[in-house]
């Protein structure tokens, strides 16, 4: 089961308004968006990435583990969003989340895995790991089934 990682010259192409934008409401609506696995296998071992990922950073309420939480990285933009399998921030808080924003964060997460299934294997190998070195994601770990 290959891993794929991000290069540091795909990660030196960040996106605009990660950081050091004001924190100002905003009134464009950033919705939750839905997960379906694609399999049964999908769904375990994202369960069980989050799970575990969870259990180690348990007494630490600076880290978020989310699994299948949208993250917005454009201000003003809900089109342009990435929902990671597993995705762990360090610095933010631990609290629920209806959705993650960049910009109010101050920060992209600093680990994504991706759990790809035949279906997805491509537009995850490709696409989202060109985005989320864009994004400033500082480790993208591909996990092909």
């Amino acid at each position: 089961m290959p891993v794929t990682t991000a290069t540091e010259t795909e990660r030196s192409g960040l996106a605009t308004g990660v950081a050091g934008a004001s924190p100002e409401p905003d009134e464009i609506e950033y919705p939750e968006r839905n997960w379906i696995a694609q399999s049964t296998a999908h769904g375990d071992a994202v369960l069980q990435a989050a799970a575990a990922l969870r259990n180690h950073f348990r007494d630490r309420t600076d880290v978020l583990v989310a699994m299948e939480l949208a993250v917005y990285y454009r201000r003003d933009d809900n089109d342009h969003w990435l929902q990671p399998d597993v995705q762990v921030v360090f610095g933010v808080s631990s609290e629920n989340r209806r959705s993650y924003r960049t910009w109010e964060e101050g920060k992209a997460p600093e680990f994504v895995l991706e759990v790809a299934s035949p279906a997805t294997a491509d537009k995850d190998a490709e696409y989202k790991m060109r985005e989320y070195a864009r994004m400033g994601v500082y480790r993208v770990t591909l996990f092909r089934q």
